[in-house]
């Protein structure tokens, strides 16, 4: 996914993009130990817009946002292992779409 921003954008054409692929996408965009916090933020925002009808999916990105640490810069393995969780979440979860 060919991006501007360090962390990826979640895609526009939410009908045919699963959160899986989003997930991916994001995870292949992360570049660095360091990320900017608000785009971390702002990401998981997108994700949870995405996952819908997916009330398992939403949960567990509400308790990410709920725990994103640091004040400008999140550690990157954070935010990777916070993915990698909502993956698993997101095969797990049935797709209604």
């Amino acid at each position: 996914m060919a991006t501007d921003t360090p962390l990826g954008e979640v895609p526009n054409n939410m009908s045919t993009t699963t959160t899986t692929d989003a997930i991916s996408g994001l995870l292949d965009a992360v570049d660095g130990k360091l990320l900017d916090r608000s785009r971390v933020i702002d990401s998981l925002l997108d994700l949870r817009l995405l996952a819908g009808d997916q009330p398992d999916v939403r949960a567990a990105i509400d308790e990410a946002l709920g725990t994103v640490p640091g004040k400008s810069l999140v550690d990157a393995e954070w935010y990777v292992d916070v993915l990698g969780r909502l993956a698993t979440v997101g095969d797990a979860a049935p797709h209604l779409s």
